[in-house]
């Protein structure tokens, strides 16, 4: 019996020993990685912090989405939120659950890299967070059957980090502390619904059909060839965004507003006869000398991102935008009134379309 039990007991340690190793191995990989970054340049993008833990991360994500990966996509709008949290749980002295939010948007980042646009990730629950409101998460999964599901990836990826947040403050505090959490699971749910019922209500363009029925091709929507050495068949069909928006008195460019630009980019360099008219806006909460101020920086903020990442600066003309009163206005209306609208000649086949994935309610640290 004696040996019996020295037996388990040595068999525990081993193990125990085993799960240690790969515990501090992966946790050794992390801080390896966010050591690095933190090392690199300031300059690359106005919205990452010097001290931020996850800027390698976010500087991949913007690597392959200004290779042609849409925004549009569910992984990279899962990877942006990981990222979001593991920022959000560090600066709020959460280390254990930025660690391991870093690694959750480092493998999906992986996977992207790996396999591109047609990247298959899902959400992943942590080891310190529990499963609560099991019908928002079976809400998730119908979102993701619909046909109409890139209409909403980026608010179903947020509904299920909010969940992933609030079973974490669950499990940490007590159900109490996950109220917030969940009642941003259950916003998310909301906008998630409608915005795939409405892209459910528009209907489709078909300017001719063969006798059999098939669509044909529209001449006006074939690309030109585009520049750096693409073919049209390397470059996806990427819609254009129409603007891009800010926090309260910054022309600063934010890391989704980021992503934002990198496909704009993207779609400019693939189709060199779009020319873009920048319009900047204020929410009209200081005076009208300072908000024409911030408005024009916030353009020439934007033109100098394009320009930097190879968009000719002869295509991109700054114009006043309009101004109008926003007293009375809500907090979400005064942040679609901070932005910058991209007003192009034409769009060579690329559907210009409204995106609001980078609306910040609050000042330039928060979103």
């Amino acid at each position: 019996m004696k040996k019996m039990h020295a037996f388990r007991v040595n068999l525990f340690s081993v193990m125990a020993t085993l799960v240690w190793i790969v515990v501090t191995s992966i946790g050794a990989a992390v801080a390896a990685e966010q050591a690095a970054s933190s090392a690199q340049s300031n300059k690359v993008g106005a919205g990452l912090r010097g001290d931020d833990p996850v800027r390698n991360l976010q500087m991949r994500l913007k690597d392959r989405v200004a290779n042609g990966v849409s925004i549009e996509a569910y992984a990279v709008a899962l990877a942006q939120a990981w990222i979001d949290y593991a920022r959000e749980s560090y600066f709020r002295k959460d280390r254990r659950a930025s660690l391991e939010a870093s690694i959750e948007a480092r493998s999906v980042i992986e996977n992207i890299e790996r396999e591109g646009i047609d990247a298959k990730v899902d959400a992943r629950l942590i080891a310190s967070s529990v499963k609560l409101r099991d019908d928002l998460w079976r809400k998730a999964a119908t979102f993701k059957r619909s046909e109409y599901f890139t209409c909403a990836t980026w608010q179903t990826a947020r509904l299920e980090l909010a969940l992933i947040a609030a079973g974490r403050a669950s499990n940490d505090m007590g159900w109490r502390a996950a109220r917030p959490g969940v009642r941003r699971a259950e916003r998310f749910a909301r906008e998630a619904e409608a915005k795939i019922n409405a892209c459910a209500e528009r209907k489709p363009v078909i300017k001719a059909e063969d006798p059999s029925g098939a669509k044909l091709v529209d001449e006006e929507v074939i690309a030109t060839p585009p520049q750096g050495g693409m073919t049209i068949d390397a470059a996806p069909r990427l819609s254009l965004p129409d603007r891009v928006h800010f926090a309260r008195e910054s022309a600063e460019i934010s890391d989704v507003s980021a992503l934002v630009l990198e496909q704009v980019s993207y779609v400019m360099r693939a189709h060199p006869a779009i020319v873009l008219d920048l319009l900047g806006y204020a929410d009209e909460l200081s005076g009208k000398d300072d908000n024409e101020k911030l408005a024009l920086a916030r353009s020439q903020g934007v033109r100098d991102y394009l320009v930097e990442t190879g968009v000719g600066r002869e295509r991109l003309a700054i114009r006043p935008g309009a101004t109008s009163s926003n007293v009375g206005a809500t907090a979400l209306e005064r942040a679609k009134a901070r932005r910058v609208e991209f007003v192009p000649t034409n769009t060579e086949g690329s559907p210009l379309e409204y995106q609001d994935k980078d609306l910040s309610t609050e000042g330039p640290s928060g979103t």
